[in-house]
């Protein structure tokens, strides 16, 4: 029975990392409604852990929910239900609506991710298998990112079939709404544009970008994710360069910048440790290179390569130009600032849960900036289909938008809470393993609050399974601090 049981465990976690192999489930809410394959397995693992440990379950949940900051992000979704509810019946949101978002989003997806994973963790896999058993996973993602691009460079068919297959969600979508549009095969400068088991390539980088600083921390510790000695070696060696590959294999600029600034950060010290011990050689090669990127740009032509999309980003001339010239980014940017026109007419209160479409399709319309062609041709689609409206987002505008700024205010004190709560955990004498975990989660918070201005929101993977690793790890250093007080006082 342990046996299956562990091996049940460690399902959602596998499936964790294919986040595009879905369910069609369009009664809940329209032709977009697919639902990843991890749910269902949660949901079967999240009932056998309740139903034979129904007391240890709660009384784990409540001592988690007590002793660290889970309790404000709890307390953010319940005001900003009631405030729904209370703009439903007065009239300014839709009711249905709002209880659907709270099926959709609360009770389907992030609070079964939240029970599942801090119950199990440290219950039945321990801290420190969880963090190797998901570095290991995340390697074999890099490798099969290699495979996936071999599959679409040489436009090997079965490679092709196998990865459209486990991101089915590529497909569904569009065929339910009848949209012959491009579902896979992205392709820029006549390159493919890696997408792996992804729905799309940005979303691929989003992944990596996230968990960058956790796999930086791991591998480069002295942490053993594998007792073969040169397997460990050489997983924990290649695993940081194959990431890099497969994000440039995105061709995802924003993300390549943003990779590039972490990294620089992340290794800061390091890096001004190397300068300063290499002074003499390393200025000679920075003016080399500078010269030598100067004569490149004078004398080379960027219009139809990858470098273009990155140095376009950061040096249009105008926003008009911006737009046209970088229409992905563009699209997010204009969508924030129509976002942030909706909030300006509701700053207390919000429009409500699950609203949000339908005003942003008539707020967009009276756009103040130029829209992208990717912006008109989805408010077509909604049209056409008489689907919801579909439009880039983010946590930080969309949530601003939703519930106003009282009750995002409760969603960042949640958030600083973590950050805080994690510096503190520094101030005291931790274990290796746990200064390298604390190091990298630590980053991994940065990369997830720059993340919230840009692309990510609650219900995203990435979001919950960064919060699931600094809730645990805060709930178990705590639980060690309150067993080690025990134990003095008996």
């Amino acid at each position: 029975m342990k046996f299956n049981l562990k091996t049940l465990l460690y399902f959602p976690l596998i499936f964790f990392f294919l986040p595009a192999f879905t369910l069609n489930l369009t009664f809940l809410g329209g032709a977009y409604s697919v639902y990843p394959i991890f749910f269902l397995i949660l949901y079967i693992a999240l009932s056998v852990v309740f139903i034979l440990k129904p007391k240890s379950f709660i009384c784990k949940i409540k001592k988690v929910i007590s002793s660290t900051p889970f309790k404000f992000y709890l307390i953010y979704v319940l005001v900003s239900i009631l405030d729904s509810i209370l703009l439903s019946v007065l009239g300014v949101a839709s009711l249905g609506n709002t209880l659907r978002y709270i099926l959709v989003h609360y009770i389907l997806c992030i609070f079964p991710v939240f029970l599942y994973f801090i119950f199990i963790i440290d219950k039945y896999i321990s801290y420190d298998n969880f963090i190797k058993i998901f570095t290991k996973l995340f390697y074999i993602l890099m490798i099969l990112g290699l495979i996936a691009y071999i599959g679409m460079f040489f436009n090997i068919k079965i490679i092709q079939s196998i990865f459209d297959f486990l991101a089915n969600v590529r497909f569904i979508k569009f065929a339910n709404i009848g949209y012959n549009g491009i579902a896979s095969g992205y392709e820029a400068y006549g390159f493919p544009r890696l997408d792996c088991v992804f729905e799309e390539p940005s979303f691929y980088a989003r992944f990596m970008f996230v968990f960058l600083p956790l796999i930086y921390s791991v591998a480069t510790s002295k942490i053993k994710l594998y007792e073969n000695r040169f397997i460990n070696l050489f997983v924990k060696k290649t695993i940081i360069p194959l990431a890099w590959l497969n994000l440039i294999l995105t061709q995802s600029p924003i993300y390549l910048i943003l990779f590039f600034i972490i990294t620089l950060l992340y290794f800061a010290k390091e890096i001004i440790v190397f300068v300063k011990r290499h002074i003499l050689i390393f200025s000679s090669i920075f003016v080399f290179a500078i010269l030598c990127g100067i004569l490149i740009i004078l004398n080379v032509n960027f219009e139809d390569t990858y470098l273009s999309r990155i140095i376009t980003t950061v040096t249009s001339a105008s926003f008009e130009d911006f737009v046209l010239a970088e229409p992905s980014l563009g699209g997010r940017i204009v969508c924030f600032i129509n976002l942030f026109q909706i909030f300006l007419k509701h700053p207390f209160m919000g429009v409500g849960l699950g609203n949000l479409s339908d005003l942003m399709y008539h707020q967009l319309s009276a756009s103040p900036v130029i829209l992208t062609p990717e912006i008109y041709e989805n408010m077509a689609v909604a049209l056409q289909s008489k689907q919801k409206f579909v439009f880039n987002s983010n946590l930080f505008f969309a949530d601003l938008a939703q519930y106003g700024f009282i009750i995002f205010g409760i969603f960042i004190f949640f958030h600083t809470q973590l950050k805080l709560t994690l510096n503190k955990i520094k101030t005291y004498n931790l274990s290796y393993n746990d200064q390298v975990y604390l190091k990298g989660l630590g980053w991994c918070w940065i990369t997830l609050t720059i993340g919230y201005f840009y692309q990510f929101y609650m219900t995203l993977f990435e979001p919950l399974m960064v919060n699931i690793l600094i809730i645990t790890f805060i709930y178990r250093f705590l639980s060690r601090r309150q067993n080690e007080k025990n134990n003095i006082y008996r």
